[in-house]
């Protein structure tokens, strides 16, 4: 549900958020996650962020360190407007 690509119109437009899910074990109820992305405005234009999406799908947890932001931003996946709303900020991915 969570795997595809993201576009991140608030924070930094014209970018782009590729998440693959690699079946990996992460950390306990967890699978491990690549992000990758760049090219909005305000950010690099690339970058990959470790990320974890729980088992049950519940959540995805990003950690933007990397960036100079939180190491465990945690979103849900939104089935009706299909997308990632992280729940800290309110903060909207919609999925393309």
């Amino acid at each position: 549900m969570y795997e595809g690509k993201y576009l991140d119109p608030i924070n930094h437009p014209g970018g782009t958020r590729t998440i693959k899910l690699t079946d990996e074990d992460g950390d306990k109820g967890f699978y491990k996650v690549t992000l990758t992305g760049g090219g909005g405005k305000g950010e690099p234009k690339n970058y990959t962020l470790p990320a974890q999406v729980s088992k049950d799908g519940a959540k995805i947890v990003i950690d933007f360190s990397p960036k100079g932001g939180p190491k465990d931003f945690v979103g849900v996946y939104d089935e009706e407007l299909k997308g990632i709303r992280f729940t800290r900020d309110g903060n909207f991915w919609p999925m393309q």
